[in-house]
């Protein structure tokens, strides 16, 4: 599995012991990054336009297909900061817990919205991107309590 982290934005990915080139010529993506788009805001100091297919939060559950990533700086009062927004519509702020991935890992879920969106727009699919077939998932809401009737 390729892990990146950090800013990536031009790097040169190579996903495992393989490269596919038929990806690049078929779908427009430089070695196995995702094109991204930019996401208009008067804060943004830098917008990516190309990172690795797939971003992990780690406080997160599943593994997810970006859209956009953008660093951001508020005032010179804070930090610039990530933001990164997926494909699914969720997103995610913060520098930590964030490492975006080549691969998916097999022991991971997949964002079952994302890889709909990605079919959708005509992207590659996860399975082409990680030349294996990828696990999708969703996370759903359960009630846990007034299940028996109390507090009706």
């Amino acid at each position: 599995m390729g892990v990146v982290t950090g800013a990536c934005k031009n790097a040169d990915m190579v996903m495992g012991e393989r490269i596919v080139n038929d990806i690049e010529t078929e779908f427009g993506m430089t070695a196995y990054h995702a094109n991204l788009v930019k996401k208009h805001s008067p804060n943004a100091i830098l917008h990516w336009t190309t990172c690795p297919p797939f971003v992990e939060n780690q406080r997160g559950v599943l593994i997810h297909r970006p859209k956009h990533v953008t660093r951001y700086q508020i005032s010179s009062r804070w930090k610039p900061h990530l933001a990164v927004g997926y494909l699914c519509g969720a997103g995610t702020v913060g520098d930590k817990h964030l490492t975006f991935l080549t691969d998916v890992p097999s022991n991971r879920f997949l964002c079952h919205m994302c890889e709909a969106i990605a079919a959708k727009s005509g992207l590659p699919s996860a399975d082409i991107i990680c030349g294996r077939h990828v696990h999708v998932g969703k996370v759903v809401a359960r009630q846990v309590c007034c299940v028996s009737g109390e507090h009706q």
